[in-house]
C-alpha cells in the first residue's frame, strides 16, 4: 500500500514537471512571438513614417517650386497704374540691369528700387526708368557729384538741384514724393496714377503725352521684358 501511494506522489510529481516544462515553453514561444511580431509592427511603422515623410517633402517641394514660378509670372509694371507693385526681386533686378544695354551703372542700386516699392507702392520698374531717363543710367554730373538720380528740384539747366548724401537717400526720397504728392487722391500734384498723369506736374514744360512718359514707359517696359526673357522665357 506504501509502494503504491508512493508511487502515486511520483506520478504526480513528473505529470506536473511536464506540465510545468510544456507551459514554460508554451511562454517562451509566445514571448518569442510577440516580440517578433513587435519588431514587425515596429518596422512598419518606420517604413511608413519615411515614406509619409519624404511625400510630404516631395509635396513641399513642388508647393514651393509652383508658387515661386506663379511669382515670377506674375512680376508687372503697368504704364496706367505705377502704384501697382512689381514683386521683383533686388538680385532679379541686378541680373536685369546687368543685361539692359547701358544699365549695369544701376546695378547698384537694385536694392533701393526694391525697398522704394515695398515703403512707398511705387512701382520698382519705373522708379528705375525715371532715374535712368534722368541721371543717365546714373551717369550724370548730378548724379555722381549731387547723388541727384531723379532730377529733384531740376527745373531747368541751370537748376542746382536738391543734394543728396546717397544715391540709395535720393531713390527713396523721390518715391516717398511721389507717393505723398503725385499717387495719393487729393494730394496737391495728384492727376492719377498713371506716367502720364506723373509727368504733368514733375516734367511740366513738356505738357501731357509727350516725350517724357514716352521714354519712362520704354524704358520701364524694356527692363520688364529683359525680365520675362531672363525668368519667365528662360
Amino acid at each position: 500500500m506504501k509502494f503504491i501511494k508512493k508511487s502515486i506522489v511520483i506520478y504526480i510529481l513528473i505529470v506536473s514537471f511536464i506540465i510545468f516544462i510544456f507551459s514554460s515553453n508554451k511562454t517562451t514561444f509566445i514571448t518569442k512571438n510577440t516580440n517578433s511580431s513587435n519588431e514587425k509592427v515596429n518596422e512598419n511603422i518606420k517604413i511608413k513614417s519615411y515614406v509619409l515623410s519624404s511625400t510630404k517633402e516631395k509635396l513641399s517641394k513642388e508647393n514651393v517650386k509652383n508658387i515661386e514660378k506663379d511669382r515670377v509670372s506674375n512680376i508687372v509694371y503697368k504704364r496706367e497704374d505705377i502704384t501697382i507693385e512689381s514683386g521683383v526681386k533686388k538680385e532679379e533686378l541686378e541680373n536685369v540691369f546687368k543685361n539692359y544695354k547701358g544699365a549695369s551703372s544701376m546695378t547698384h542700386l537694385s536694392k533701393a528700387f526694391v525697398d522704394a516699392e515695398e515703403l512707398y507702392g511705387v512701382n520698382a520698374f519705373t522708379m528705375a526708368a525715371i532715374v535712368a531717363l534722368e541721371s543717365g543710367f546714373a551717369t550724370s554730373r548730378r548724379a555722381v557729384e549731387d547723388n541727384n538720380l531723379t532730377g529733384f528740384e531740376v527745373y531747368t539747366d541751370e537748376s542746382k538741384g536738391k543734394l543728396f548724401s546717397t544715391q540709395y537717400e535720393s531713390v527713396i526720397y523721390t518715391a516717398k514724393h511721389l507717393a505723398n504728392n503725385y499717387l495719393t487722391k487729393g494730394a496737391i500734384y495728384y492727376e492719377g496714377v498713371s506716367v502720364d498723369d506723373v509727368q504733368i506736374h514733375y516734367c511740366p514744360d513738356e505738357g501731357k503725352n509727350k516725350e517724357w512718359e514716352v521714354k519712362v514707359d520704354k524704358l520701364a517696359s524694356g527692363f520688364l521684358d529683359v525680365y520675362k526673357e531672363l525668368y519667365v522665357n528662360e
